[in-house]
């Protein structure tokens, strides 16, 4: 897609080593959608070109955070068209400016503190959260409240209750990154759980529908992999040493499996938790978890 607009790249087949020489000039180029970044960094750069940029997107998936992004350029006064999420043109020459804006919460790490007072039946009140923001993942509330927790909107923050979690068919593919936390809340609902159309959860730091099979199937977890997801039954799951595969959700994930069950249960690289939520294991213990930092 770069080397279309005018970038010159070296590398081995499309691996690394990568040289990149630039600036891009703008034109037409055309990118697969299959993880949304693709597309957000295309969108970002060419307002800097020379020239202006058509951009065709592919098999687009995660249309929400592509939306996040629009929402960006147009509050930066950046100029484009669009035809739905598939086709865009951005003029040339633009420039962005700086500004000051309060960053939202963010959805995705939520997702941890919700689908922890699922499992556990506690309840958790989550401050910050704007429901009227373009983030996709906010619909996990949604799912959960549907499989049984109790969501209450107050003046503090989101209240949310665990209780009697039932299992539910989820299409997955515009909340990717909410997948390992719902392969766990599965785990402890009634009947089946199914986390659907998702085939780009592979791309992301790790093969997470891989990753999340293989560490709860230790764990005792009646699972299947599926090509584009999983399909869990409920299950009594049993502490074990599992591998968090240095990926920051797949640890937190994991964390919340073994926070809900008897036993000790070791994660390794659980370092990998502050790419997005350094406080993570402080919050957590401050909820009541027993977490502890090994040293080796």
């Amino acid at each position: 897609a770069l080397e279309r607009l005018g970038a010159k790249i070296e590398s081995a087949n499309g691996k690394c080593p990568i040289s990149i020489q630039g600036p891009i000039s703008g034109g037409k180029t055309t990118v697969q959608g299959i993880s949304s970044q693709f597309l957000t960094a295309l969108l970002m750069a060419c307002p800097l070109a020379e020239n202006d940029s058509e951009i065709t997107v592919e098999n687009l998936n995660e249309q929400p955070y592509v939306e996040i992004t629009l929402d960006w350029l147009k509050m930066q006064g950046i100029e484009f068209e669009h035809k739905g999420l598939d086709w865009f043109r951005i003029k040339g020459r633009q420039r962005y400016k700086a500004f000051h804006r309060a960053i939202p919460g963010d959805f995705s790490t939520a997702t941890f503190a919700i689908t922890a007072a699922a499992i556990t039946g506690a309840e958790i009140l989550i401050r910050g959260l704007d429901f009227s923001d373009s983030q996709g993942d906010k619909v996990i509330f949604s799912h959960l409240e549907k499989m049984g927790v109790v969501i209450r909107h107050t003046g503090n923050g989101v209240l949310v209750r665990g209780g009697v979690l039932n299992g539910m068919n989820i299409d997955m593919n515009a909340t990717p990154d909410a997948l390992p936390a719902l392969a766990v809340a599965g785990c402890f609902a009634k009947g089946q759980t199914r986390l659907l159309n998702v085939p780009q959860a592979r791309l992301k730091e790790c093969d997470r529908i891989a990753a999340m099979t293989n560490e709860l199937k230790k764990m005792g977890a009646d699972i299947t992999e599926l090509p584009d997801g999983i399909i869990i039954n409920q299950s009594r799951l049993k502490a074990a040493d599992v591998h968090g595969w240095d990926d920051h959700r797949i640890v937190m994930a994991l964390t919340l499996a073994g926070l809900s069950i008897d036993g000790e249960t070791v994660v390794d690289t659980a370092e990998a938790a502050g790419v997005t939520y350094p406080g993570f294991r402080d919050d957590f213990i401050a909820l009541g978890s027993r977490i502890e930092e090994i040293n080796n």
